[in-house]
């Protein structure tokens, strides 16, 4: 399989890049917009091939991949929010261009924030009519895809509307990095929480992620939409005091406003988890300590 990694500099990408880069029956073509750096990163791995997006579309590189794993766009809801143009030029635009060229079988890594301003459990046959941007372009960039498969564009796709990760190589303005950090450096000052501290996640650490996506590109793809998530909700609080139990202190925390809606809704993985025979998800605290971990190992 010769497998198109759209969005290869990013957090899920470098992981998935490093996990699944010994499979010698693969060829991975990671595809970076600015990172130039993802050649350092990826230098020594096997089967790993590193090109610039604006190489690979002036080139037959996108057309010769039969298969391709869509993880880029912008991954900040805030900017989103305060700039949604910002948000289509880097969360649709490319996607635009990309189906233009590529004829094979589609991997998307949608956002659960389709769901925002829905209460309870949610699931793809949910009817959705978001109206904060960042949503907004995902929903699009979905309809899109429907459209050029129904055309006859695509061979297939799946759609994954994907909620929460944590781990290695993800930015330090991210929840659990920060919380992370904040313990290590100031345990005796209060950690800001966005809101009443209600709002949910469902966060999976990145290894099971990345697990899930490989065997999902190597199977058939089912032409649907389907959610990928922790298997219970925990709220952004909770959240706090596990971080913080894990690091063995006791926390201190703030309440401040935000701009982004609570998030009151929560959906289940057990049908892609079926479908794929994908791994039950190693559990929240296992994963905290496995990323803490790794922190002090890089520090």
């Amino acid at each position: 399989m010769k497998l198109l990694v759209f969005g290869g500099s990013g957090f899920i990408g470098k992981n998935f890049i490093r996990y699944w880069s010994q499979r010698t029956d693969w060829q991975i073509v990671a595809i970076y917009h600015k990172n130039v750096k993802l050649s350092q990163f990826c230098a020594g791995l096997p089967n790993v091939a590193v090109i610039s997006s604006e190489e690979a579309f002036s080139k037959q590189t996108i057309e010769e991949c039969d298969s391709c794993l869509y993880l880029a766009g912008n991954s900040n809801h805030t900017v989103a929010f305060d700039n949604p143009i910002f948000d289509i030029e880097q969360s649709t635009l490319p996607l635009l261009q990309l189906l233009h060229k590529f004829k094979g079988r589609l991997v998307y890594l949608s956002s659960g924030a389709v769901y925002y301003g829905l209460k309870g459990q949610v699931s793809p046959d949910t009817p959705v009519h978001p109206t904060f941007p960042y949503a907004v372009s995902r929903l699009a960039n979905e309809s899109y895809i429907k459209s050029f498969y129904e055309r006859g564009s695509l061979k297939e796709y799946l759609i994954i509307r994907f909620y929460y990760a944590f781990g290695p190589y993800e930015h330090s303005r991210r929840l659990i990095p920060r919380l992370i950090k904040h313990f290590f450096t100031c345990p005796d000052k209060p950690f800001p929480v966005n809101g009443d501290g209600k709002t949910l996640l469902a966060p999976l650490y990145v290894e099971d992620v990345c697990d899930g996506l490989g065997k999902i590109v190597q199977n058939r793809l089912h032409c649907k939409v389907l959610d990928f998530c922790a298997p219970a909700p925990i709220s952004l609080l909770d959240l706090v005091n596990k971080v913080a139990s894990t690091l063995e202190i006791t926390p201190k925390w703030e309440f401040c406003d935000s701009k982004e809606r609570p998030i009151e809704f929560w959906s289940s993985p057990n049908e892609i988890l079926s479908i794929y025979n994908l791994k039950d998800p190693i559990p929240l605290d296992q994963g905290i300590k496995k990323y803490v971990n790794w922190i002090r190992i890089t520090l």
